[in-house]
């Protein structure tokens, strides 16, 4: 560890959420510019002791330390991930971090010109230069930021594009890879439970809570994306891309209403999206609920190429991805239940004239549902690697980027290649578990009504859409490969279609540089 603050250690306290998610706090705002402030940074300056100062409240005697001590906590962890030849740059990034936070951004940097930490010193001088009055409270603000901007991978301490890309894949793998395959799993077996529950019941005696089940998973996407449109209103924080975008979503979830109910409404509502329809609903439900508590960031931004492109890529990995799984593992979810159980009946003639009979003796294919929910997991992971990937590939140095720990959106002035130049960075957020660190409801709300609502009324837009397409085809002379050929085609083109929405729904007014992220 390189202790930067040695006399102020005592009192560990979590000021990173203080001063980072709620900023509001009245002695930190009350402080900043009083005498007393001044006072706490001449001590600091001279490597003086706090205790006994003369006009200096207990409270921002409190406050000073706590800061220090978590900077020292941030470089503590910071240190101990590195490899032993990383070790020494990264000690001399660190002490030119303290001498900024002492004397403000004119204080020439220790590290080697032309180092990742040496960009990274030079941008935190760049900041502190357009704020030549900050106290050292603001400093040490901005200083919390690019430590924990540094362990997320914001910079780069390990330099060289392939370390960088590995870092990336593992990143995603292990968050987006990990929720996926477990919403997938729930989802396949979820799904399999209902249909066989549904079957076991009767023709008859099944058909109302299938068209309730149908209804309520194609209606619950749009109610929540109409409750986040009215809460981004109140709450100001709608744009003109996020409205464009709920209105986009609206009308596919308009369109695969009125396209079930053109063909065969109670087959399809009833019979498929009664166990589809709250097969997905459980997939969405379930990732965004993980999603929450695992925030995952990138420095890719937004622009029109980079949308355009990544909905390209994102729709044919879909259409790609339903064919591989009708082909490798077709034995998995409600399907499965339906397929068999209607197999088993055709063939057996005590059971003929009973399917629910057939339901019983049918269990799910565990290998299939793991298969599924591996292809599934890559699926997602290729998506939030190639979509910062393609957005920063066409970003233009002007453009705003996602994420305020980006230490790379820099002005041209200050040499730093453009955004191509750069690559692409994505970083896990602090997990939102434990004292102090779950999810606030701001945060929650933002997940389900707008990244839920989202997906929601994507995901059974496109699954209803899909089920009434194959349902039109049973009559077709086509085979059966050719027929998940089709329907996967659409699948794509109906994901490419809705992909920006999703998006771009995301987009909310710039905040402060400073502002906490979500």
């Amino acid at each position: 560890m390189l202790p930067l603050y040695p006399t102020t250690t005592e009192s560990c306290v979590q000021f990173y959420h203080e001063v980072n998610m709620a900023r509001d706090i009245e002695p930190i705002e009350s402080i900043d510019n009083s005498h007393s402030a001044h006072y706490i940074e001449q001590c600091l300056n001279e490597n003086q002791d706090f205790a006994g100062l003369e006009g200096v409240t207990e409270t921002l005697i409190t406050s000073a330390e706590s800061l220090c001590s978590q900077l020292d906590e941030l470089n503590s962890d910071l240190l101990a991930s590195l490899a032993p030849d990383e070790l020494p740059e990264t000690e001399r990034m660190l002490a030119s971090m303290d001498n900024m936070l002492k004397q403000g951004g004119e204080i020439m940097p220790s590290t080697r010109p032309g180092s990742a930490e040496h960009q990274i010193v030079l941008h935190l001088r760049h900041e502190l230069r357009q704020h030549p009055m900050a106290t050292f409270y603001e400093r040490g603000r901005l200083m919390i930021d690019f430590i924990g901007a540094v362990m997320s991978n914001d910079f780069a301490v390990i330099s060289g594009t392939l370390p960088r890309c590995i870092v990336n894949v593992i990143t995603v793998a292990t968050r987006t890879g990990t929720i996926v395959a477990l919403a997938t799993l729930l989802r396949q077996l979820a799904g399999f439970a209902l249909e066989n529950n549904f079957r076991q019941l009767g023709a008859t005696a099944s058909l109302p809570p299938r068209v309730v089940a149908g209804i309520v998973s194609m209606l619950i996407g749009p109610a929540l994306n109409l409750a986040g449109a009215v809460r981004d209103e109140r709450n100001g924080t709608a744009t003109r891309a996020s409205r464009a975008s709920r209105i986009a979503m609206g009308l596919l979830s308009a369109g695969a209403l009125m396209a079930v109910a053109s063909h065969r409404p109670a087959f399809t509502l009833g019979s498929l999206m009664g166990s589809f329809g709250l097969q997905t609903l459980t997939y969405t439900l379930m990732r965004d609920l993980l999603q929450l508590f695992f925030p995952l960031h990138d420095n890719g931004g937004m622009n029109a190429g980079g949308l355009i492109c990544s909905s390209l890529f994102y729709g044919a990995a879909q259409g790609v991805l339903g064919v591989a799984m009708a082909n490798l593992a077709p034995h998995s979810g409600a399907g499965y239940a339906i397929d068999e159980a209607d197999r088993i009946a055709k063939h057996m003639a005590q059971w003929a004239s009973d399917a629910s009979l057939a339901a019983v003796v049918i269990q799910p294919d565990v290998v299939h549902d793991l298969l599924r929910s591996a292809l599934n997991a890559f699926t997602e992971v290729f998506d939030d690697l190639q979509r910062p990937a393609l957005m920063r590939w066409f970003a233009k140095p002007h453009d705003g980027l996602r994420e305020h720990h980006d230490a790379e959106a820099i002005p041209a002035k200050s040499g730093v290649p453009p955004p191509r130049a750069q690559g692409v960075r994505i970083g896990l957020g602090r997990p939102r578990i434990g004292k102090g660190r779950w999810p606030t409801a701001g945060q929650a709300a933002e997940q389900f009504f707008t990244t839920n609502a989202m997906r929601t009324s994507y995901f059974a837009g496109v699954v209803s859409i899909a089920l009434t397409a194959a349902s039109a085809l049973n009559g077709a002379n086509l085979s059966h490969i050719d027929k998940i050929l089709v329907v996967n085609s659409l699948v794509a083109g109906l994901v490419m279609a809705g992909y920006p929405a999703f998006i771009a729904a995301h987009g909310k007014p710039a905040t402060a540089p400073c502002a906490a992220s979500s």
